[in-house]
């Protein structure tokens, strides 16, 4: 999440100071990185961002496109879902081109 403290004008906002918060439990969050340690059995793998790594896990209702979860290992992809438990609960797992 970002804070922005500033002045409003007619085409938007003159920014006095930006700050970058972290997000809360249970947000709705989007992370893009590399997909790696994927455990099939455990419906997890680790997406390793510019920010860290985050375990994600998925379920049968999350969304695969254009990727699944045999094809993961080492591939770049975004993640969209709920922050749980510092664990993000996947809704979709798109491929990034």
């Amino acid at each position: 999440y970002v804070e922005v403290e500033g002045r409003l004008n007619a085409t938007g906002v003159i920014a006095k100071e930006v700050k970058c918060e972290s997000e809360s439990e249970g947000a709705t969050i989007e992370r893009e990185g590399l997909a790696g340690s994927v455990n099939a059995g455990a419906a997890s793998f680790v997406l390793t961002t510019g920010r860290g790594p985050v375990t994600v896990h998925w379920s049968a209702r999350t969304y695969f496109k254009n990727i699944s979860a045999q094809t993961l290992a080492g591939a770049r992809v975004e993640v969209e879902g709920v922050l749980a438990g510092g664990v993000l609960e996947a809704s979709k797992v798109s491929l990034e081109h």
